[in-house]
């Protein structure tokens, strides 16, 4: 059974090579481009992990973040975002169980999260 993956990122072309690059890799990924569109499958469906970019249009990734944690869903979140301040972060930690990671390309987030996954199955 494949490890279900849900990408929020409101950037359509970074959003569409993720979910490429992902499921290639043999994940069930379900991606979406706004925190409401994330909420309405959060409510319907079980992810092992969610990856989340903080800048989006409308309520933003912090926003959602929230929502996971106050609906008691325990899946790890990772956070993507070209922020740099660190308050930035400390929101995030805030939040709960993520992780905030800056790369520089789409080909380093994939495997960055492929191996965040590996290591949680490994645990």
């Amino acid at each position: 059974m494949s490890k279900k993956l849900l990408i929020v990122e409101d950037n359509s072309d970074m959003r569409n090579t993720l979910k490429d690059f992902l499921s290639n890799k043999g994940l069930d990924v379900t991606a979406v481009a706004s925190t409401e569109d994330a909420i309405d499958e959060v409510d319907e469906k079980y992810f092992d992990i969610a990856v989340v970019d903080i800048n989006l249009p409308g309520k933003s990734g912090f926003d959602l973040i929230e929502y996971i944690r106050e609906q008691g869903k325990e899946m790890p979140v990772l956070a993507m975002t070209a922020r740099d301040k660190i308050e930035d972060l400390r929101t995030v930690l805030k939040e709960g169980e993520a992780i905030e990671a800056r790369f520089i390309g789409v080909d380093r987030k994939a495997r960055a999260l492929t191996l965040s996954i590996k290591a949680k199955e490994e645990q």
